[in-house]
C-alpha cells in the first residue's frame, strides 16, 4: 500500500456515480456483480448521510473530546463492519499517543487508556505526522506499520488497519484508526474516502467548537469588563460623595480649634496649646487624605482640568525638595538636589508637578534609613527628566509590576511608618501621563530604588486649550501635607506636653518605680504622644515606634501591660503578640491590640492570636482608661493570688527550716545541762557547744535571707563596696562550701590578685549560693568547677557542674522569689529550701551593675556566669 495524500484534501470532490451511456461488460451483466455495486452504493450513501448528520449534531460542539469520540467510533464501526475503531490523540509534544476511546463491534463496549510512545514506534509516528492517512491492508509487511507488529498488532490480533490523521490548528491532533481482527481485508477507496471525511469533519467540528468557546469567553470577558467598569464608576462616585461629606465636619472642627489657638478670647495654656495643636494637625492630615482621595478619584475619572504653564522647573523642583530638608536632617539622611537650568521653560501643571515631586521624595524618605537621597532634574534629548534615587530598602522583584497600581502596597516592607492608602505612586503615574510623559522604577532589594520621570519638552504635545500664558515666577506656597507628616515618622518626634499639676503630683509619689509599667507601640508619633499624655499621669509609660522595639523593651524590663497598634513596620502587632506568647517570661503579659480595622473578622483574628483585648479606632479616652484599668486590676489579682500561694508555701518551708535547728539547739542545751552536772563532763560539753554553734549559724543564715528579701522588696538592699581581691573571695567561698559538703571544688583562678570595687561579703554569699547548688544537685563522683576570668573592664565568675541540668521551660523562672525547680532530686544534704538563694544572688549582682546568666543542658549540667564591673 502507498500513502494517498490527495484523498484527504479538505476541498476534495465527493465520489459520484458515472451515469453516462456506456457499453455493458460481461461482469455488469452478472447479477451478483450488480448486487455488489448496489450494496456498495447504499453503504456510500449511508456513510455520507452520517457525515452530514455529524456536522449538524450539537453534541459535537458542546461536548468534550472524549464524548465526541464516543459519538464517532460506534457508528463508524457499524458502517464499515470493522471490529475496532479507535481515536488516538497526541500529547502537546507529539511524542505520545493516548487512546481516548475504543469501540469493539463484537462486544458493543467502549474502552480507553492505551498509550503509544514515539521512541518505541519511530517510523510509524513519522508516517502519521507526514501523511494524511495510512492504509495498511497487510500491516505485518507494510514498512509504515512494521514496528507495531510485536508491541501492538500481534497482541491485538489485528490483520489490517487504516489510520486517518486528525489535524487542528495547523498541527497533528491525533488519528482515527479502523482495525480488522482475525481476517484479512483490503481497504477499498470508498472506505478510505469515508475515513478521511470523518477525520476532516472531526477537525472542522473541533475548530468550530474552539471558535465557539473563544466567542463565549470573549463575551464573558466583555460582560465582566462592563460590570467592573460599572462597579468602578459606582465606587468612584461613592468615594467622591464620601469625600465631600467629610469636608463639612472637618471644616466645623478646624474652625473652632484654630479660633482657640489664636487666643481671640483667652490665650490657651502651653498644655492646652499642645492638645489643640494635636487636634489641628490630625484634622489637617485627615483633610489632606480626603482631598487626595477625591483628587485621585477625579483624575481617574478624567474630571481634572490641567492647566499647563511655562514654568522654571529647576527653581520649582529645588523649592519643593527643600521643604524636606528638615525631616531629612532629623533622620540623618543626606538630601542632595541637582537641577540644571533649562534653556526654555517646561510646560507643567504646577499643582500636579508638586504632587509628583513630593510623592517621590516622601516615599524615598519613608523607606530610607541610612545613606542618601539624590534628586536630579536634567535635559535628556527631547525630554526633561526627573530622577529620585535613594539608598533605602528597595522593592522585591515580584512587587515591581504592581507598584504603580491603585491601592497597591508592598507586603512586609519595612518603612518608617505603616500608614498609607497605596495611591501615591498610582496618582504620580496618572499625573505624569497627563503631561504626556512616562514614569518608571528600578530597584535592588536592600540597596535602594530609582524613580525616573520624563516629560516632553515644549508644548506641542499638549492640548492647545489647556495652555496658560507665561508666569515663570515661582510663587510661595503652603507646604504639602507630606512635608508636615514626614517628621512624625522619625524617631524623637516632639514629646508631649504634660497637663498642669502632673509633675507636682508625681513628685508626691513615694516611688515612680512602683507604678504599673505599660509599653505602648505605635508607628504614628502623634498617636504615641496622645497615649503618653493619656496614660502617663497614672502609669509608668514607655512609648516605642514598632513591634521590634516593643519586644526589646519588654525583654529588657518586664511590663505589666502592652498596648500595640496592629499595622506597624518591621514587626506588626500580631507578630509582636505571637513573639510575646512564645516566650515563657512574657507569655502571661496582657496585650491590648489597637487597630483602625473594624469589624468582627479583625477582632476574631486578634483574639484568636491570644490578645487580651481589641480596641478599634477611633476610641474614647474613657474607654481606653477603663480597659487598661481592668486589665491591670486582673494582673494585680492574679499576682496577689500567686503571692498568697507563695507565702503559704514560704511560711511552711520557713517554719520547717527554723524548727529543725531550733529543735537541735534545744536538745543540745538539755544534754549540755546534764553533762555539766556529771563529773568530767566538760570535754563532752565543749563538743555539744560546737553543735549548738552550727544550729545558731543556720538560724542566722535563714534570718539573713529573710532580711535580704525584705530589703530587696522595699528597694533598700544596701551594698558597701570596697577594693577587694576577687581571687581571695573565690578561695574563701570554695573552702567553706567544700568543707560543708565534704567535696572538692576545682578552682581555675589567676595567680595574681584580681581587684574590683565590690561588697566583699555579699559577693561571697553569691558565690557560696552557686557552689552550694552545684554541690547539692550533682553526683559526688562528678566534679564542680569555679573559675575567674578577666575580660577587659569586667570580671567573670563561672560555676560549672555536671548535674541534671535545668529544664528549658523552667530557666526563665529560676531567679524568681520562692521558686524551686520541680522534679530535680538532691544528691547531698537536705531537700528542703526556701527558693530564695538565686533570687537574692540576682538582686545583689544587679546592685553591682552586673549580670547573672545561666546555660544549661538537661542531663549534662549547668553553668552560671556572674559578670561584674571592676
Amino acid at each position: 500500500m502507498t500513502t494517498k495524500g490527495s484523498a484527504l484534501d479538505t476541498d476534495m470532490e465527493p465520489i459520484h456515480e458515472d451515469r453516462s451511456p456506456r457499453t455493458s461488460s460481461p461482469a455488469e451483466r452478472d447479477p451478483e456483480s450488480t448486487s455488489t455495486r448496489e450494496r456498495q452504493s447504499r453503504e456510500i450513501r449511508d456513510q455520507r448521510e452520517f457525515v452530514d448528520q455529524l456536522s449538524r449534531n450539537p453534541a459535537m460542539i458542546d461536548g468534550n473530546v472524549e464524548a465526541i469520540a464516543q459519538l464517532i467510533t460506534e457508528p463508524c464501526a457499524r458502517l464499515l463492519a470493522v471490529e475496532r475503531v479507535n481515536v488516538w490523540l497526541f500529547d502537546d509534544t507529539e511524542t505520545q499517543l493516548q487512546c481516548i476511546d475504543q469501540f469493539n463491534l463484537s462486544t458493543g463496549e467502549h474502552s480507553s487508556g492505551g498509550i503509544l510512545h514515539e521512541h518505541e514506534f519511530v517510523e510509524e509516528f513519522q508516517a502519521l505526522k507526514s501523511s494524511l492517512y495510512v492504509d495498511a491492508s497487510d500491516p505485518y509487511t507494510d514498512r509504515r506499520t512494521a514496528g507495531y507488529v510485536e508491541g501492538y498488532l500481534r497482541p491485538n490480533r489485528i490483520t489490517s488497519m487504516l489510520d486517518a490523521v486528525i489535524r487542528f490548528g495547523g498541527q497533528n491532533l491525533g488519528t482515527i484508526c479502523f482495525e480488522h481482527v482475525d481476517k484479512p481485508h483490503v481497504w477499498q477507496q470508498h472506505e478510505i474516502d469515508f475515513a478521511c471525511m470523518i477525520s476532516i469533519q472531526l477537525s472542522i467540528l473541533l475548530e468550530r467548537r474552539a471558535l465557539r468557546r473563544t466567542e463565549e469567553a470573549r463575551r464573558e470577558i466583555q460582560a465582566r469588563l462592563e460590570a467592573t467598569q460599572e462597579l468602578d464608576a459606582l465606587k468612584t462616585q461613592f468615594l467622591a460623595n464620601v469625600s465631600h461629606e467629610l469636608r463639612t465636619p472637618l471644616t466645623l472642627l478646624l474652625g473652632p480649634v484654630e479660633g482657640l489657638l489664636s487666643g481671640v478670647r483667652d490665650a490657651p495654656t502651653e498644655w492646652q496649646r499642645e492638645e489643640l495643636g494635636t487636634v489641628r494637625r490630625s484634622a489637617l492630615r485627615l483633610l489632606d487624605h480626603v482631598n487626595a482621595l477625591l483628587y485621585f478619584v477625579r483624575v481617574g475619572a478624567g474630571q481634572v482640568d490641567a492647566v499647563f504653564e511655562p514654568t522654571d522647573l529647576a527653581a520649582l523642583t529645588r523649592e519643593l525638595v527643600g521643604l524636606f530638608e528638615f525631616a531629612a536632617a532629623k533622620a540623618q539622611i543626606r538630601l542632595q538636589v541637582s537641577c540644571e537650568s533649562q534653556p526654555e521653560p517646561g510646560y507643567v501643571d504646577r499643582s500636579m508637578w508638586e504632587k509628583i515631586v513630593c510623592n517621590l521624595v516622601a516615599n524615598a524618605l519613608k523607606y530610607t534609613f541610612v545613606g542618601e537621597i539624590d534628586v536630579v532634574l536634567r535635559r535628556v534629548g527631547d525630554n526633561i527628566e526627573l530622577s529620585v534615587r535613594d539608598t533605602g530598602i528597595g522593592i522585591p522583584p515580584e512587587a515591581m509590576p504592581h507598584i504603580f497600581g491603585r491601592f497597591y502596597r508592598v507586603r512586609g516592607s519595612r518603612g518608617r511608618s505603616a500608614e498609607g492608602a497605596g495611591i501615591g505612586l498610582a496618582l504620580a503615574k496618572e499625573l505624569v501621563e497627563l503631561h504626556g510623559g512616562t514614569i518608571r522604577a528600578e530597584s535592588t532589594p536592600d540597596c535602594g530604588s530609582i524613580f525616573t520621570v520624563q516629560i516632553p519638552r515644549g508644548h506641542a504635545h499638549l492640548p492647545a486649550e489647556r495652555l496658560a500664558p507665561a508666569a515663570l515666577a515661582v510663587e510661595s506656597r503652603e507646604a504639602p501635607s507630606s512635608v508636615d507628616t514626614a517628621p512624625w515618622w522619625l524617631p524623637g518626634a516632639p514629646a508631649p506636653c504634660e497637663p498642669p499639676g502632673t509633675v507636682r503630683e508625681r513628685s508626691q509619689e513615694p516611688e515612680r518605680a512602683l507604678r504599673p509599667r505599660i509599653v505602648v507601640a505605635d508607628d504614628n508619633a502623634e498617636m504615641r504622644a496622645y497615649l503618653m499624655r493619656l496614660l502617663s499621669d497614672r502609669y509608668a509609660v514607655e512609648a516605642v515606634a514598632d513591634g521590634a522595639e516593643a519586644l526589646a523593651a519588654v525583654r529588657a524590663r518586664p511590663a505589666d501591660l502592652v498596648i500595640s497598634d496592629v499595622m506597624m513596620p518591621r514587626l506588626d502587632g500580631l507578630d509582636l503578640l505571637r513573639a510575646l506568647r512564645s516566650e515563657a517570661s512574657t507569655s502571661s503579659t496582657p496585650v491590648i491590640l489597637v487597630s483602625a480595622r473594624s469589624g468582627e473578622e479583625s477582632a476574631v483574628e486578634a483574639l484568636s492570636a491570644h490578645a487580651d483585648d481589641y480596641l478599634c479606632k477611633p476610641f474614647s479616652a474613657r474607654e481606653l482608661l477603663a480597659r487598661v484599668g481592668t486589665h491591670l486590676e486582673l494582673v494585680r489579682t492574679r499576682r496577689a493570688a500567686a503571692e498568697s500561694a507563695l507565702k503559704d508555701v514560704f511560711l511552711g518551708t520557713a517554719a520547717h527550716e527554723l524548727w529543725t535547728p531550733l529543735t537541735s539547739l534545744k536538745l543540745r542545751v538539755q544534754l549540755l545541762q546534764r553533762k555539766l552536772e556529771e563529773p568530767g563532763g566538760v570535754q563532752t560539753a565543749a563538743k555539744m557547744l560546737s553543735g549548738i554553734d552550727r544550729s545558731i549559724a543556720r538560724m542566722e543564715e535563714l534570718t539573713q535571707k529573710l532580711l535580704c528579701v525584705s530589703a530587696i522588696q522595699s528597694g533598700q538592699l544596701a551594698v558597701h563596696r570596697e577594693r577587694s581581691d576577687l581571687v581571695a573571695i573565690c578561695r574563701e567561698a570554695a573552702a567553706e562550701e567544700s568543707a560543708a559538703y565534704d567535696r572538692e571544688v576545682i578552682l581555675e583562678l589567676p595567680r595574681a590578685p584580681v581587684e574590683a570595687f565590690v561588697d566583699r561579703g555579699r559577693i561571697g554569699e553569691v558565690l557560696k549560693c552557686l557552689l552550694c547548688n552545684a554541690l547539692k544537685f550533682s553526683p559526688c563522683e562528678r566534679p564542680v568547677t569555679m573559675a575567674l576570668r578577666e575580660q577587659g573592664p569586667e570580671a567573670v565568675f563561672v560555676v560549672r557542674d555536671q548535674g541534671p541540668g535545668i529544664p528549658p521551660e523552667e530557666v526563665p523562672h529560676i531567679f524568681d522569689r520562692f521558686y524551686r525547680v520541680p522534679g530535680i532530686d538532691v544528691q547531698v544534704g537536705s531537700s528542703v529550701g526556701l527558693g530564695l538563694g538565686l533570687y537574692i544572688a540576682s538582686a545583689v549582682v544587679k546592685q553591682h551593675e552586673g549580670r547573672i546568666e545561666v546555660e544549661t543542658n538537661p542531663g549534662q549540667g549547668s553553668t552560671f556566669r556572674v559578670t561584674l564591673p571592676r
